[in-house]
């Protein structure tokens, strides 16, 4: 099974960028947004390199796949459900970091709400 997920690039050092495979690159107004693919066996890998590549400061990375959501902080990581109604605990998890709650939608977080 293949996961998705989505990185910040400017949160991120290029060190742990090298070992991540990026898919896709997308500009929004503020960040570039990288989408990276890994196959389910590198999952505990990948959430590691992330961890330990993400800069201090408010950001967090999420990985996505048949229905399941791993929401990346620099501290902690949570396994949830892409169903909204389990996000509870990363939404006030990444508030008390100092995300702001309208950053915490964790889009894309399934293969068909891809847009690249």
């Amino acid at each position: 099974m293949e996961l998705h997920g989505i990185v910040i690039k400017e949160s991120i050092n290029a060190e742990a960028r090298k070992k991540l495979n990026i898919a896709g690159e997308k500009k929004s107004r503020d960040w570039t947004l990288l989408k990276i693919s890994l196959p389910q066996e590198r999952l505990a890998e990948t959430e590691k390199i992330i961890q330990e590549g993400l800069k201090p400061g408010k950001f967090y990375a999420h990985l996505y796949g048949s229905g399941r959501l791993i929401v990346v902080f620099r501290e902690k990581v949570f396994h949830i459900l892409a169903d909204k109604s389990t996000w509870k605990p990363a939404v006030e998890y990444g508030i008390k970091t100092g995300i702001p709650r309208r950053q915490l939608d964790f889009k894309p977080c399934k293969f068909e709400d891809e847009t690249y």
